[in-house]
């Protein structure tokens, strides 16, 4: 099978001090312990490639290279534990400590990254976490330099890694009781779909470098990722795309973050 996930060559941007160290990074919060999975730099062609078949939608296309600056992503979706213990409270509509947290607008993802820099400052140093930018995402979610080609985050078979509509008894369940993708990354397909830092946008077929949408554009929207527990099959693939008012929030979204490196030139430039 082809693949459409390439390497690239490390150059010297990437020899800071965040990347010297590749394994996962696990941290301690007020008692709550998350891993974060290391995700190498490359490059992957992003958006509706033909593993995806006729579900593909038109805000999937065009399809177009992107080459990615290393970093870290949740193995986990954010848990309702981790998220009470940064923020004191629990929106959530299905309650146990072990399930993604879900309720919680786009604003509450972002200032839950905003307060975790507060409370893990002298650890981080130049890093920082984040919501993950709709690219870093969906070169997570394929796999990253050496994913296989799935139409879902690890499987063609979406019950092996997905919770949605047919499977989930209409609700959440804890975090990673599905099989995890090649990098050990779990529920990016069902469960809840996550939030993502870019602004809603339309694909171009120009290659990019760590794209994010900063600016609002037309349309006061921010991007979802992922597919979940209420929704069909189709709902769950990798180059899936939705968008909903920062402002809103749904039973079926919750969020997963990353660790960037802060100083890093490259990493928000959009080129």
């Amino acid at each position: 099978m082809k693949k459409y996930i390439f390497t690239t060559f490390v150059t010297v941007l990437f020899g800071t001090v965040m990347f010297a160290q590749t394994d996962n990074l696990k941290f301690k919060v007020k008692g709550q312990t998350f891993e974060m999975v290391y995700v190498g730099p490359g490059t992957f062609v992003m958006g509706g490639t033909p593993e995806q078949g006729n579900d593909v939608w038109l805000n999937e296309r065009p399809t177009h290279k992107v080459t990615m600056s290393p970093y870290y992503i949740g193995k986990y979706e954010v848990t309702q534990a981790l998220y009470k213990a940064v923020m004191g409270s629990n929106p959530s509509r299905f309650q146990g400590d072990g399930l993604p947290v879900e309720n919680v607008t786009w604003i509450e993802a972002e200032k839950f990254a905003e307060t975790l820099n507060e409370l893990l400052h002298d650890e981080l140093g130049n890093r920082k976490f984040a919501l993950p930018s709709e690219a870093q995402w969906e070169y997570a979610a394929r796999g990253g330099v050496d994913g296989e080609v799935t139409k879902f985050s690890g499987s063609d078979d979406i019950s092996d890694v997905a919770w949605y509509s047919e499977n989930s008894d209409g609700r959440t369940h804890n975090v990673g009781m599905l099989k995890a993708n090649e990098l050990g990354i779990c529920d990016m397909s069902g469960n809840v779909n996550e939030w993502c830092y870019d602004w809603w946008g339309v694909y171009n077929s120009e290659h990019r470098r760590n794209p994010n949408v900063t600016s609002e554009g037309v349309e006061h929207r921010r991007l979802v990722r992922g597919g979940g527990w209420d929704r069909s099959e189709r709902y769950s693939r990798v180059s899936i795309r939705h968008n909903m008012q920062p402002e809103r929030k749904s039973p079926s979204i919750g969020f997963r973050i990353v660790l960037v490196d802060d100083h890093d030139p490259v990493f928000w430039k959009n080129e």
